[in-house]
């Protein structure tokens, strides 16, 4: 099963509001939209959450989600924690969207997480 968390304090970056246009990610099939009621009231225990589909690969391909619940516009970015790859992909998400990446594969035994970048 793949383990989540948000990065630990050490990759955080300092971070700003990056300005007034629509969220965007560098290709078409990586993408940030708001969170719907349906998704929220699903995750309400959890403001920030970072989720999978499927949840374990195990070598397949994957999409990654992020919810931002600050309350100010973040960078994010999907990682591999195992060899520390990022996606190509920063996401900037408005307070509340979120964002979503997609593996085409998956390394076995390797865990994923979103960061700050």
């Amino acid at each position: 099963m793949l383990k989540t968390k948000l990065a630990a304090a050490a990759v955080i970056a300092t971070l700003g509001v990056m300005g007034t246009g629509a969220a965007s990610a560098s290709t078409p099939q990586d993408a940030a939209a708001p969170a719907t009621p349906a998704k929220a009231t699903a995750l309400a225990d959890h403001p920030c959450w970072t989720s999978f589909d499927p949840p374990n690969p195990d070598g397949a391909g994957m999409w990654q989600f992020y919810r931002n619940c600050t309350n100010r516009e973040v960078t994010v970015c999907a990682q591999d924690i195992e060899d520390g790859y990022l996606q190509p992909n920063h996401i900037s998400l408005p307070p509340g969207w979120v964002g979503k990446w997609h593996w085409e594969r998956t390394t076995r035994g390797h865990h994923y997480t979103t960061i700050y970048c």
